[in-house]
């Protein structure tokens, strides 16, 4: 199984490239590893650091520092912890704290930082209290259907006891998991989608559960 995740992150990483391509790189679009990059390309790309061979892991690993996207950042680094607690544990924090907080200070002026996602997250949850269902908010002028976090976004349109279960779900099985490169994936990509929208693109969401199939069949081999 892992080498079939393997396999689909450098295609679905391709095809992310390729896409973007032929946009331009542009924003708007969300692909691509090239600035002004973006995420679902970083996504694909984040099992290569647990699972391929070594020359696929550091390929891996410098197409998400050119990607420029935190939180593929943040989730690999939280993958990497979980092989192990304590110091390393307090390092990945440190280091997501600084790639968060360096990251902000590179966007030019204007650009939409993390302040403006703090923002997104308070309406959507606002919306899940008092009225949960499609979301589309205005924000800072601009109308907002993503709420830029898969958890958040479950919560904004089915209510929280929905998103809770579903957390309360995801952290049982990882609890549950073996130790092996394969639930290290899934803790990266699960927390990836805490901070961040990346399921409902279907490629996104086949790897997740790739991730998953791989990770419960590690613990049933000898």
């Amino acid at each position: 199984m892992s080498p079939l995740i393997v396999l689909w992150g450098l295609a679905a990483g391709a095809a992310a490239l390729y896409t973007g391509a032929r946009q331009g790189f542009a924003l708007c679009s969300m692909t691509g590893f090239l600035p002004p990059h973006y995420g679902y390309s970083a996504y694909a790309m984040v099992p290569l650091l647990f699972l391929g061979p070594r020359w696929a892991r550091w390929a891996g690993a410098g197409a998400l520092l050119l990607s420029g996207n935190r939180a593929s950042w943040v989730g690999a680094l939280a993958g990497w912890a979980s092989a192990a607690g304590g110091r390393r544990l307090l390092v990945a924090a440190v280091l997501g704290l600084l790639a968060v907080v360096g990251g902000n200070a590179l966007k030019s002026r204007g650009a939409v930082g993390d302040v403006v996602r703090i923002k997104i997250w308070k309406a959507a949850a606002k919306h899940a209290i008092e009225r949960p269902g499609p979301f589309a908010i205005g924000v800072d002028g601009f109308l907002v259907t993503k709420a830029h976090s898969d958890v958040m976004q479950l919560a904004a349109e089915h209510g929280l006891l929905a998103a809770g279960v579903c957390v309360l779900a995801i952290l049982g099985g990882i609890w549950a998991l073996p130790a092996s490169p394969e639930k290290s994936v899934v803790v990266a990509l699960s927390v990836i989608s805490v901070v961040d929208n990346r399921l409902h693109h279907p490629a996104c969401a086949i790897l997740y559960v790739a991730a998953w199939v791989a990770a419960l069949r590690s613990g049933s081999r000898p």
